[in-house]
């Protein structure tokens, strides 16, 4: 029994034991989510890729176990943006686009292959498979394990008790447009005086300058703002999405008979998302693939984000000036000015629209051209509210810009402006330190007889 484990040990099994193991490790993150079929299906692609490969490289190249070859071309694919990420923080000068990533590790794969085919690193190779295979199904066991433990100590979100029964109900709009950040930070950065605050504050809107997100990613942020959530705790993303899409403030709301417009890339509660972006894993098999090479390509290939920014733009316009019974509750969430910007100020498709974001002189421009477009179209849009005086309006960021050349510190600091139509207690507003104290604030001036 031994010597037949011994034996099979020998073989090169760790190329097929590494797919095993990186789709347990990406399930780990969040186990909630998993799901056996997808499971399985991504299994057998793995095996299917695995057999393909090793029989091309024997029939072809006359490489009689490729399995090394195979496995570092795997992790380069399954690993891709981590290794793009860390070549890039490492040489600071490196600008790695996808294509020429790809390109990098087929020449890697082939010097690889090359190198096995000489005598002494193929023995030596020959010798490694018992590590690599022990190694991977230890791994395997582990990464199970610690799954299982992670997911055991997730909360479970409680059944929820509305908290608010309103006196007023008008209409609330939330347009949150990504990584806008507040006026003060492009005065500092970009000597750009935003033409935003006059116009809204000629609308009778409050802008907060010195107002701050808890988190500067964009699902934490948002799950903050739309579950009174005032903890600056970053915890499992998937299970932050979650939290997200059943959120109370929208649920509350619906409590309250508010009609929920959902124009977003996210699920709200029961009302769905306006378009799919493959931004964040929103399901079991994109948790699985996110960071890996095949994620970018159904980003390039399905991700049109103009496209959803314009859908978004009609559909608020649209809804802004439609007539219901009940009111509404509008929820926008636009990619401007948040990269890649793919219009110039004037609205101008721009044909080339990849910029190196090291390149501090190329980038600045774009970013403030891709602002001030957005602008033109914000304050387009709300022109032609006739009963705009008579909403809740919101105008804000999730939070600040995110760029090399941006502190820290000022990465949490997003964009904010409010409209109430009802008279209500300013200072107390201007006083408010985080963006996701906001709903509550406004639950409770609603609430008030």
């Amino acid at each position: 029994m031994a010597k037949e484990i011994r034996k099979l040990l020998e073989k090169p099994l760790y190329p097929y034991l590494f797919g095993v193991f990186f789709i347990l490790y990406k399930s780990s993150s969040y186990f909630l989510s998993f799901d056996v079929k997808i499971f399985l299906a991504l299994l057998v692609f793995h095996f299917i890729s695995c057999y393909l490969l090793t029989f091309i490289l024997s029939k072809i190249c006359k490489i009689e176990k490729s399995g090394f070859a195979v496995l570092l071309l795997f992790i380069g694919l399954y690993f891709s943006d981590k290794i793009i990420y860390n070549l890039e923080n490492w040489l600071y000068f490196l600008w790695i686009p996808n294509k020429y990533y790809l390109v990098g590790l087929l020449v890697f794969f082939c010097l690889i292959i090359f190198a096995e085919n000489r005598r002494k690193i193929k023995g030596f190779i020959k010798g490694l498979s018992p590590v690599f295979n022990v190694f991977l199904i230890f791994s395997c066991l582990l990464t199970v394990f610690s799954g299982i433990v992670a997911a055991k100590k997730m909360r479970k979100p409680d059944s929820y008790a509305y908290q608010y029964e309103l006196q007023k109900r008008p209409d609330i709009v939330w347009i949150l447009m990504d990584e806008y950040t507040s006026s003060s930070i492009w005065k500092q950065y970009f000597s750009f005086q935003n033409p935003l605050d006059t116009f809204l504050e000629n609308r009778q809107f409050v802008v907060l300058d010195q107002i701050r997100s808890r988190s500067k990613f964009t699902v934490s942020s948002i799950n903050n703002i739309l579950n009174y959530d005032d903890s600056s705790s970053q915890g499992n993303y998937l299970e932050t999405y979650h939290n997200l899409v059943n959120n109370h403030w929208s649920a509350d709301l619906s409590q309250n008979h508010y009609t929920i417009i959902n124009l977003d890339y996210f699920d709200l509660g029961k009302v769905k998302k306006t378009e799919h972006l493959y931004i964040y894993p929103t399901s079991y098999f994109e948790q699985v693939i996110v960071e890996t090479i095949f994620y970018k390509i159904l980003y390039t290939l399905f991700n049109n984000v103009d496209s959803y920014n314009q859908k978004v733009f009609l559909l608020l316009r649209n809804a802004l000036n439609s007539q219901k019974v009940d009111p509404s509750f509008i929820w926008a969430h636009l990619m401007v000015p948040h990269g890649p910007f793919f219009r110039d100020k004037n609205g101008q498709v721009l044909k080339n629209y990849a910029v190196n974001l090291k390149d501090t002189q190329q980038l600045k421009p774009r970013i403030l051209s891709y602002l001030e477009y957005g602008n033109s179209q914000l304050m387009t849009i709300l022109n032609a509210c006739p009963d705009l005086n008579k909403k809740i309006v919101i105008i804000s960021g999730d939070h600040g810009l995110r760029y090399q050349f941006v502190k820290d510190s000022d990465d949490y600091k997003p964009y904010f402006a409010i409209h109430m139509p009802f008279s209500y207690d300013t200072a107390a507003v201007k006083n408010m330190k985080f963006i996701s104290r906001i709903p509550g604030f406004i639950m409770k001036q609603l609430a008030r007889k």
